[in-house]
């Protein structure tokens, strides 16, 4: 039986995705986010700040508490 294929969102999604190998990809993503935050919040925009905050968070959680090496790519079986 084929695995399920998944949807558009849980791919853009992936922050397990063998992109993020690399230390210094995951480095550049949440610095951009936290540079996203901080601008938004200097601009007065604070709900979508606090939202990129705790994406800004949850990287820093997924990318360098919870790594648990490097990812491999399901799809390549």
């Amino acid at each position: 039986m084929p695995a399920k294929q998944k949807s558009i969102l849980e791919r853009m999604i992936n922050v397990d995705s063998p992109f993020f190998n690399d230390p210094l990809r995951r480095i550049v993503a949440v610095c951009l986010i936290g540079i996203w935050t901080l601008f938004e919040m200097l601009n007065g925009s604070t709900v979508i700040a606090f939202l990129l905050l705790a994406t800004t968070i949850w990287c820093i959680y997924k990318f360098f508490v919870a790594y648990e090496g490097p990812f491999v790519d399901e799809d390549d079986d």
